[in-house]
């Protein structure tokens, strides 16, 4: 599934791509994870009013910051027994998320890293060979890395600029179909792999 061609809010699509190469690098190393939700608790409810009073009054005091908007979401959140609306609680918790980064690279000053600054083209990138890696770490196939061939950057960028992704390694055609270097093939099949008309 690919990403909404357009995004109406800046700066989500830099988002939901850094969120995607983030996910591939959990799989990668976790496998695709189960676990219960461990939301509705005794006394969740009350720490999620906690949270939204402490929030609002920080606001009322003109003292508030992203990390009481983010916290006060987190603990609605965890207040949500019913998976519908706890669904909908972490969408905010995701789009607070967004915010919170968005105004951080509102902020940036000089030496700050930023995906749209780090994959800008440079007038020599014609001139240098490009890593061409296609396939992720989850399996999923991206078109060709556009960054020049070994680049420095963790993440692979996909040559349309939509995907950032961890790229896998090489994949090696004998290990794959399990089959010795010394195999003879299969009787009627033409040694330069192509089909027989």
């Amino acid at each position: 599934m690919g990403y909404p061609a357009l995004f109406t809010t800046p700066g989500v699509r830099q988002f939901a791509e850094e969120v995607d190469a983030e996910r591939q690098r959990q799989l990668a190393k976790f496998g695709d994870q189960h676990h219960p939700d461990g939301t509705g608790y005794e006394g969740s409810e009350g720490h999620a009013d906690f949270w939204r009073k402490r929030c609002e009054d920080a606001f009322a005091d003109e003292e508030g910051t992203w990390g009481h908007v983010l916290l006060e979401e987190v603990f609605e959140a965890m207040a949500e027994a019913d998976p519908v609306r706890l669904r909908a609680e972490l969408v905010q918790v995701a789009a607070v998320c967004a915010g919170w980064i968005a105004d951080l690279d509102s902020r940036t000053t000089e030496g700050t890293r930023r995906v749209a600054d780090e994959t800008a083209p440079t007038e020599t990138d014609g001139a240098q060979r490009l890593c061409g890696k296609t396939r992720g770490v989850s399996g999923l196939y991206y078109r060709p890395c556009a960054r020049t061939a070994g680049h420095k950057e963790a993440y692979c960028r996909s040559a349309d600029g939509g995907h950032l992704f961890l790229a896998a390694p090489p994949m090696d055609p004998v290990h794959i179909l399990g089959i010795a270097a010394d195999d003879e093939p299969a009787a009627g099949a033409r040694q330069d792999g192509a089909d027989r008309g």
